[in-house]
């Protein structure tokens, strides 16, 4: 808080004190000359001498104080300022003093009590900018105490007192016509600029309040977690990284858990962001309970905690602790009616073991936290040194992917569907393979993984349909009948806005008829979001589009979605196919897929078909269409053409 002559100390104040100073001067010396007049045969030559020296040497340094400011007005600081009117101030209040003194001892005054009142009068009026800090109330009580001093005195008809009468008349005198006037005609101007000042200063000083308070909102916003108020990821590695230098410090060990929790998506996607807000929430109320209060959990965004165990005995302790975790996060959430169960995955990296620096274990905890996903998710693992150059080839994977993407390097290999009692072909499924162009062919197990997880896939899959679809239409018009063209389809591709507009575009431009196209959806890719899933797939079979099951037996899909979906055909994954008819479970398994597709007046195809006794099964229990190396491998299109011309597949 400012003091009071601070806070009224601005620059056009202070003009108007250089001015009264200039003037002042001169006149405070003139006015102890005349003085000296009257009171040469009043006072001692003492006392005459006294105030002779006070007042001349009181000049001297208002004439001092007045070259500093006439010197430097221009480029004083607010500190300056405030130091310059403080030693003017002390300057006003010995001349009122001054002023006082030698009233109460002219005359024989000191028995006085009246002269004595009037002089701590005036000595207070002449020091009241040390305690009103108001320059204008200060000029206006020293002139009007010398004024109505006078007057009372002379309406006394107090004679003896002339010499007092004519001191007062003096210096109200000259105060009135150097700065008092100026002052007494805008004095109504002066009290509204005062109580003007003091409201600005008021709202400053709010507005002050305002943009403090402004700032922490920013600030906490820029910290912390807006839904759960936890610590963001810039804050965690701040603290992370003093945790570090205390650790350090102490010969300590600290563990770098990150945390993320398993199919949340899903629950956004299936029950809305609300609840998935909520979900989060729940998640992190149970982990600060169960978390120790030297610890820092933090909340990275989405479903994604970061937490920091200071002072770990040894990596059974975490084990312990990520176990209990695990366990805790798995109970069921209860909230809006509805149960729902979440399970997590946990990477752990510990310092000094795996680096000395923040950045380093967040991001090998990161790649810990991916290897159990890897791992079945719902577990945790410890990082290993392996897992960052697993990580390095991965995005390594994803730079060339975007190289192969821009430069081309896809190309269509297509493996005949057959109708096993003809040994004809009825279709083919369009497969992309990438032909890098030092690495060669790399195989779709490699790359499609990482494609899927970084959306590459959905521009993938838009090359391998306008290249297959080319292709196919250049085969119909050279008399050649390939059949139905299947492609593979992700949730990712039918999820974006424009790929409805895509599909029509391309089968408007080409030969095609929709219903030489067939679409193959996975299983598990349409059971994380079944009921949005019948919406978009009923909007491509609309078109006249058949959508085929792929992989069918390993989604476990609800026989109620399967009757929803507008499917014709389900392909019985390989997996089943690999051991029949040696494996009685799988035999048994295929025959279900079978009768099911029949009783629901749905196609069937045999995908993984290598050998003669797996497609005489097939056969033989209902399932005539066959894929697989029996009949030919997945080749380049001037192989197929081959196969196409021929008619028929021997065997």
């Amino acid at each position: 808080m400012k003091s009071t002559h601070e806070l009224y100390a601005n620059k056009q104040l202070l003009d108007s004190l250089y001015d009264s100073t200039r003037y002042g001067i001169f006149g405070q010396l003139i006015v102890v000359y005349l003085l000296s007049l009257i009171y040469i045969d009043v006072i001692s030559d003492f006392y005459l001498f006294m105030g002779i020296f006070i007042h001349t040497f009181i000049a001297l340094i208002r004439y001092q104080l007045f070259l500093f400011y006439q010197k430097n007005r221009y480029n004083l600081h607010y500190q300056d300022i405030n130091k310059w009117v403080f030693y003017y101030a002390i300057l006003v209040f010995f001349i009122g003093v001054s002023w006082g003194a030698l009233l109460f001892i002219v005359d024989d005054a000191s028995v006085n009590y009246t002269y004595l009142t009037l002089a701590v009068i005036l000595s207070i009026g002449a020091g009241g900018l040390l305690t009103l800090g108001d320059f204008f109330i200060v000029y206006a009580m020293y002139i009007s105490t010398m004024m109505v001093s006078g007057i009372v005195w002379t309406l006394l008809g107090d004679l003896k007192n002339e010499h007092v009468l004519f001191t007062l008349m003096v210096v109200a005198t000259f105060y009135f016509l150097s700065f008092g006037k100026k002052y007494a005609k805008n004095s109504f101007q002066v009290a509204f600029d005062r109580i003007k000042l003091r409201s600005s200063n008021e709202e400053l000083m709010q507005r002050h309040t305002e943009l403090t308070e402004q700032k922490d909102k920013y600030n906490y916003q820029a910290h912390y977690d807006g839904l759960t108020s936890l610590p963001n990821k810039i804050l965690f590695l701040d603290r992370l990284q003093l945790a570090i230098k205390q650790a350090h410090r102490n010969n300590a060990t600290l563990a770098v858990l990150f945390i993320d929790l398993d199919h949340f998506k899903e629950i956004n996607d299936s029950f809305g962001h609300e609840t998935g807000d909520k979900v989060i929430q729940f998640v992190t109320s149970r982990m600060q309970e169960s978390i120790r209060t030297s610890d820092t959990l933090s909340r990275f965004g989405g479903d994604e905690f970061s937490l920091i165990m200071n002072n770990v005995e040894d990596s059974d302790n975490i084990s312990k602790f990520s176990q209990k975790l695990l366990e805790c996060l798995s109970e069921p959430i209860e909230f809006d009616a509805r149960v729902l169960y979440i399970s997590s995955s946990i990477g752990i990296s510990i310092y000094p073991q795996d680096g000395d620096n923040a950045d380093d274990l967040l991001k090998y905890a990161d790649a810990a936290m991916h290897r159990a996903k890897q791992s079945g998710r719902s577990n945790f693992q410890f990082y290993l040194p392996e897992m960052t150059q697993q990580a390095l080839a991965r995005v390594e994977m994803e730079t060339n992917l975007r190289k192969a993407i821009k430069n081309d390097e896809f190309v269509i290999y297509y493996q005949p569907q057959v109708d096993a009692p003809t040994n004809k072909i009825i279709g083919l499924e369009a497969l992309v393979r990438w032909e890098h162009p030092i690495k060669g062919l790399i195989s779709p197990a490699e790359f499609i993984p990482i494609a899927e997880s970084t959306s590459l896939i959905i521009e993938i899959d838009r090359i391998v349909m306008s290249k297959a679809i080319e292709q196919v239409c250049l085969w119909r018009e050279q008399g050649l009948n390939p059949g139905v063209l299947s492609l593979n389809l992700t949730t990712k591709q039918i999820d974006t806005k424009d790929y409805i507009h895509f599909l029509q575009e391309k089968l408007q431009n080409s030969c095609l008829s929709p219903d030489m196209l067939e679409l193959e959806v996975t299983e598990s890719d349409v059971m994380k979001n079944p009921e949005e899933s019948i919406d978009k797939l009923n909007i491509i079979n609309n078109l006249g589009i058949s959508i085929a099951v792929d992989d069918f037996g390993t989604g476990y899909s609800s026989l109620s979605y399967l009757k929803k979906l507008p499917i014709s055909k389900l392909k019985i994954d390989q997996s089943f196919v690999r051991d029949i008819p040696h494996n009685e479970d799988d035999n048994a398994i295929v025959n279900v897929i079978i009768a099911l597709s029949k009783s629901l007046n749905l196609k069937t195809i045999a995908e993984g078909v290598e050998e003669k006794e797996q497609m005489d099964f097939l056969v033989e229990n209902g399932c005539s269409h066959i894929q697989g190396y029996f009949y030919s491998r997945p080749v380049k299109a001037n192989e197929f053409e081959r196969l196409l011309k021929e008619g028929l597949i021997e065997r």
